[in-house]
């Protein structure tokens, strides 16, 4: 099997894993909530947050919902997420013609976003940035233009919620009067001012009485509440959480596979050229990842998966290295290396400032570190003066195998 640029998650059995998860995800929604609603899906990064939306996407259009996926992170070059959000669900709903009948109506800050994009009329909702009095230069130059329905920033605030509103409404009637469902995904993967921007935007525009839109939103949610916090620290962290939970009227845990080994062998075997057709070595390396992969305290099961395709590759460019089945020394680099990439970078830098070996290497870094216990015995456990790579030095593997720096 070929490397994919796709969710690994997708290339094994966690896809199926997830399965009653999003079966009772979908009958939440289509049975038990009424729009206008968001929803959290906490976890943290590569927990496979994105392949819990991408099945109950598929499930929710299967069942003709109509669904948007919107990833902020793409977008985050714009001058604004928000808008960028605004225009490609627009332009969206534009393009599938679901939006004849709002152009006889007003439909005129989302018309401006259509015909003038990001860098005109609706700089407004970015608090200040863009002045009232040039927002009649984005309508001059449309056709029918229409009177502004506002004079101050609270009238142009209830213009977008009522266009809001009515775009998913016009959506809504092209399927069978179906909540309109927007996945919103890697949002806690751009900068704390966008992510705050997008979800105070959430709170005050987008979830509105009258409105048939559904926010499914994948994110960290410790990595929320710090943003919030940071903002707002003087307020306290109750505030934070306060402020969370008014955004998202529910939170719903990712669930958490305890079959990780499982899922590693799978996909080392998806992976696997070895001459080993009794795939000891195959168990061998899903064991060694994954129990280190806990001591070093990996939860990410993406960062699994991603220990064993570097070491997959590592194997493409060196296919005479023999895996130890006891005690892996390129295994135990990669896992160091995922686990803790600060600490592994100034491994590799003492290695190339001083020649050390393993022993005097990890001992150096003990003696000027401030590391944690658990890097220290991972370190000393698998690398360091009693392993059998005590002499082995560091800067030459990485000469004669770059891949490794």
């Amino acid at each position: 099997m070929s490397l994919r640029a796709l969710d690994p998650l997708l290339q094994t059995d966690e896809n199926t894993l997830h399965t009653e998860f999003v079966a009772h995800f979908y009958e939440l929604i289509t049975q038990s909530i009424q729009p206008p609603y968001a929803i959290s899906i906490d976890g943290l990064w590569g927990t496979g947050k994105t392949t819990i939306m991408r099945g109950l996407q598929e499930k929710l259009s299967q069942a003709g919902y109509p669904v948007f996926w919107y990833n902020p992170w793409k977008y985050r070059q714009t001058e604004n997420v928000v808008l960028a959000f605004l225009q490609s669900l627009y332009l969206t709903a534009a393009d599938k013609k679901f939006l004849t009948d709002m152009h006889k109506h007003s439909t005129t800050i989302l018309r401006v976003l259509l015909e003038s994009g990001l860098d005109a009329g609706l700089k407004i909702i970015t608090k200040g940035a863009f002045s009232l009095k040039e927002l009649p230069i984005s309508f001059s130059s449309m056709e029918d233009p229409r009177p502004l329905p506002f004079t101050g920033y609270q009238d142009a605030i209830k213009t977008i919620e009522k266009e809001f509103v009515e775009l998913t409404l016009a959506i809504s009637r092209h399927h069978a009067h179906k909540a309109v469902i927007i996945f919103i995904d890697d949002l806690d993967r751009c900068l704390p001012t966008d992510v705050l921007h997008f979800l105070e935007a959430l709170k005050t525009l987008f979830i509105t009485r009258g409105g048939k839109a559904m926010f499914i939103c994948g994110l960290d949610t410790q990595v929320a509440r710090q943003f919030i916090y940071d903002r707002y620290h003087s307020l306290g962290e109750t505030f934070a959480l306060n402020y969370f939970h008014k955004i998202f009227n529910l939170t719903l845990s990712m669930p958490y596979s305890s079959n990780i080994k499982g899922i590693l062998l799978q996909y080392i075997q998806t992976l696997d050229e070895w001459d080993d057709p009794d795939q000891h070595k195959a168990e061998a390396l899903a064991k060694m990842v994954y129990i280190r992969g806990l001591q070093s305290q990996i939860y990410s099961i993406s960062k699994y998966l991603n220990i064993v395709t570097n070491f997959y590759t590592f194997l493409k460019f060196n296919p005479t290295y023999e895996f130890q089945s006891s005690n892996d020394f390129i295994t135990n680099l990669l896992i160091l290396k995922e686990a803790w990439p600060p600490m592994y970078a100034t491994l590799v830098k003492e290695t190339l400032r001083e020649r050390f070996n393993m022993e005097q290497l990890i001992q150096s870094l003990i003696d000027q570190e401030q590391l944690l216990a658990e890097q220290e015995k991972f370190l000393t456990a698998y690398l360091g003066k009693e392993t059998p790579f005590a002499k082995e030095y560091l800067s030459t593997w990485i000469a004669k195998h770059p891949t490794l720096a």
